[in-house]
Formats: structure tokens, sequence, C-alpha cells
């Protein structure tokens, strides 16, 4: 519109202009599409958005445009410059066609040979080259705060508090034998610090028939330098009805805070309890210990991410192809030419 003659009317231009318009809008919302086919929402929120911005850009520019523009005014001295520039190469090029194809065939041979060199990693700990200083203190912090591998678990599920706790009993007790056998070096459970209720009732019926245990108490930590009587208010309460048992929710009130939230978390409608593991040396022999657990699942963060990342790489791959199979299926209803659909085609394959 800017270069055309003055007076002339910007709906004309319009019409002229849309099968081109059309063709690259729509080879654009074909390459957007493949996005639709992949089981990632993120994704196609991005190809539906795409299309759909891509549309309405079309539609605003055939239709609303125009009417904003009105008739050709004379075009600036440097607009035309720099397009009496670009005609001149245009038509250099059509006088040399012979180099642009020995240029485009250069980038097909070099994709030939370059593609089948690929090497693909899932592995992400491979993209990334970590500072041996940093690493080194990272390992020292950690060995003083947590000698637990916080990306390799067993996470517990059930509906409630009291059934995943039962569950993570039970799990407790195959993670002790593995270790016990020397399967894997340590276990980190919430069994430490929290039990089921029916366990806590038990151990307390358990404590209170036992007539010899204040004056042992006494005895015991008295030799270990406690304060005579400091249990008093204990042996105290053992005489008195039986307390409530503990909960998540008393835990909380805590300044245990901050470990139970860091091992207890919901899982939809489900509650989880995760196991923190040291030194795993058996991935199958802990997967066959949990075999037949409800609620028990083992979990490697790093292998997950891993798994995650080939599978975004592959589907990378299919949404390629299937974009660039769209656009060629447009190109080949627009033109319905063979030499035509490759000349738009092949170029932008290739570089």
């Amino acid at each position: 519109h800017a270069l055309a003659a003055p007076g002339t009317d910007a709906w004309g231009l319009a019409r002229a202009l849309r099968p081109r318009l059309l063709v690259g809008a729509l080879t654009t919302m074909a390459s957007y599409a493949g996005l639709l086919a992949t089981g990632f929402p993120g994704f196609r929120e991005m190809g539906l958005f795409s299309i759909v911005g891509i549309a309405a850009a079309l539609l605003v520019t055939l239709l609303a445009l125009p009417a904003l523009l009105g008739p050709a005014a004379a075009p600036a001295r440097r607009l035309r410059a720099w397009a009496d520039a670009c005609e001149r190469a245009a038509a250099a090029l059509r006088t040399r066609r012979r180099s642009v194809f020995v240029a485009l065939f250069a980038a097909v041979a070099i994709a030939a040979v370059g593609l089948p060199q690929l090497d693909f990693t899932d592995d992400l700990r491979g993209l990334s080259q970590l500072d041996p200083e940093l690493l080194a203190e990272d390992e020292r912090v950690r060995a003083r705060l947590s000698q637990f591998d916080t990306s390799r678990l067993v996470i517990t599920r059930a509906a409630d508090e009291d059934e995943v706790l039962r569950r993570q009993q039970r799990i407790h007790a195959r993670l002790a034998e593995l270790r016990d056998a020397g399967a894997l070096e340590g276990v980190r459970p919430l069994q430490a610090l929290l039990l089921p209720a029916g366990v806590q009732r038990r151990n307390h019926e358990i404590v209170r028939a036992d007539p010899d245990l204040p004056e042992r108490l006494e005895r015991a930590f008295a030799a270990e330098g406690f304060v005579e009587g400091a249990f008093a208010p204990f042996l105290e309460a053992l005489r008195g009805p039986p307390p409530e048992p503990l909960t998540l929710r008393d835990l909380r009130a805590t300044s245990l805070a901050p470990l139970v939230d860091s091992m207890v978390f919901p899982v939809g409608d489900d509650l989880a309890v995760a196991t923190f593991l040291r030194g795993v040396r058996s991935e199958s022999e802990l997967e066959q210990a949990l075999a037949g657990l409800p609620g028990a699942r083992w979990l490697d963060q790093t292998a997950l991410i891993d798994e995650f990342f080939g599978g975004f790489r592959a589907t990378t791959l299919r949404q390629m192809a299937a974009g660039s199979l769209l656009v060629l299926l447009v190109l080949v209803l627009r033109y319905r030419d063979l030499r035509a659909v490759l000349a738009a085609f092949v170029p932008s394959s290739a570089f």
C-alpha cells in the first residue's frame, strides 16, 4: 500500500494479496496444528492460541485494515529506494539460478550428512557442567544437614491419615528388611515421629501394664546424668486416663512442623507420605519388596525427569513431522503442481 501509486484503493490491494496471505497464514497455522496432537497441555494451549491468533490477524488484515488505510499516498523516498534495491536483488537471483540451486543443494547435503550424526541424550545432567568447587561445597553441606537423597523416595498414598500411617508402617517393615540385608543404607520414615492410632493405644497399654517401669526408667536415666524426677510428669500421666492419639495436626503445631511438611502432602483427594532413602544399592530388590503393598510407589526423581525429557524430545520430533506434513498438504491444495510445491517447501525445510 505504501509503494502503490497515489490514489490506489486499499480494498483492491487486499483482494490482490488475498491468495498469498491465505497461503502464508494457513501454512503457519498448519505448522502449529502439530502441537494440538501432543499430550502436554501447555503445548496444546500454545498451539490453539497461535492458530486462533493467526486466524484473527488474517481476518483483521483482509477485512478491517483496508478501511483504516484509505487511498494510497505518494511513497516515501527512502522506502522507494529500499524497494528498488530488493527488486534488483530478486532480478539478480533470476539471472543466477545456478547459484541458488547450488546453495539449496549444499544445505540439503549438509543436513543429510549431519542428521545421522545427531546424538540425543535424555540425561539432563549431561546438558550442563557443574562447577567442581560448588559441587564439593554442596556435598559438604548435605553431609552435615542430611545424608538422605531427597530425589529417591517411596511414596505411600491412602484416603485418610490413619490408613496412610498403617500402610507406611508396613512399607517401613519391608524397607527395614532391605536395610538389614544390605540392599540400602538407611531409611527416614514418618514412623519415627508418628505411628497409627491403634499402635499408639497398644503401646500405651503395654507401658501402663509394666509395674516396674517407673523404677527402671528413673534408674536408667539417672545413670545417664538426668536429674532425678525429671520424668515424674510422664509417669504421673501414665496413671491417668489414656490420652488421645497423636495426630499430624498435633505435630504441625510444634517445632517439628517443617520436617512433617517435607514428608506429608496431599495428592488429589488422597494423603501421601514420603519415606526418604539413602544408599539404594539394588533398585530391583526395592521394587520387588514393594510389590503387592497397596498405595506404595518407588520414585526416582532423576530417572523420572529424564524419562519426561525423553518423551518431550520424541513428542517434539513428531510435532515437527506432523506440522511439516500439514504445511505440505496446504501447498498441494493451493498450487496443485509438484514443482511449485517443492519450490515453496524445500528451501524452508532445508534451511
